[in-house]
């Protein structure tokens, strides 16, 4: 895989520390992405949650806070990743604003400290949504291609993913548009795939884009769904943050969002 494609795709794996429950879960997803990319874990605190000193009945008498960062210093020692702690004020879609495009945000579905759709609306870089009873390592990655459009930032996820993760990556050319479309936009795939060395399984789908992939999802056919919408002007627009959204919310497997 070229460098300097690698080297763009994230920086760092932000994660936001759930304020009501256990999810070391998610804590650990976010190490496994970090593992793979080779870069750093940040867990994002408000300062209300860093400051209030909550309590969970699953680790009583612990601190949720510090029972998060015990996690992560433990899970440093193990995988030797880096990671740190980063306190924002009480509006997330706020601080979203002073992080970089190439900073991935993981959350927790249903967490009812922000407001997913704001979320996917401000933050510049990709999001992995989680849900809260997901707990299996990425090993079957679902790459959607909506109506023809791609990302190759995400594409070059789901090539890492497969490269260093081991997960077998399915690339889907997936809407209503014409099949010429479609085909284009497999090639597309088809073509930067084989240049990265990646082996991965491609297929064309026509019919209703939500509902096929919700299928896929629900039938166990995917740890990971992707959705990768184009870097051009013209497509960053409410329709994808829309569709993103909705597939976040509806999904039984984890949903990345790739701006």
């Amino acid at each position: 895989m070229q460098k300097h494609l690698v080297e763009k795709l994230i920086t760092d794996v932000l994660v936001l520390a759930p304020e009501k429950g256990s999810f070391p879960h998610l804590l650990e997803i976010a190490v496994q992405v970090a593992k793979i990319f080779k870069v750093r874990v940040r867990l994002l605190e408000s300062l209300n949650f860093a400051t209030k000193e909550p309590r969970m009945p699953a680790i009583k008498p612990e601190e949720t806070e510090k029972f998060y960062r015990n996690f992560l210093e433990t899970q440093a020692d193990q995988s030797g990743i880096a990671w740190d702690a980063v306190i924002f004020g009480y509006s997330l879609q706020n601080a979203l604003k002073e992080f970089s495009p190439c900073e991935l945000l993981v959350l927790l579905k249903g967490d009812d400290s922000f407001d997913l759709k704001g979320v996917l609306q401000e933050v510049l870089g990709p999001t992995l949504i989680v849900p809260q009873n997901f707990k299996r390592d990425f090993k079957e990655i679902l790459l959607a291609h909506v109506n023809g459009r791609f990302s190759d930032r995400a594409l070059g996820m789901a090539a890492m993913l497969n490269k260093h993760g081991q997960a077998h990556v399915r690339v889907v050319a997936i809407g209503t548009g014409t099949a010429l479309s479609l085909r284009a936009a497999q090639s597309q795939a088809q073509y930067l795939f084989e240049r990265w060395k990646v082996q991965v399984d491609h297929k064309i789908l026509h019919g209703d884009i939500k509902q096929t992939l919700l299928s896929e999802c629900e039938a166990g056919k995917a740890d990971l769904l992707i959705l990768g919408a184009s870097e051009l002007e013209d497509w960053r627009d409410h329709r994808f943050r829309l569709f993103s959204h909705a597939m976040a919310e509806e999904a039984s497997c984890p949903v990345l969002v790739v701006k």
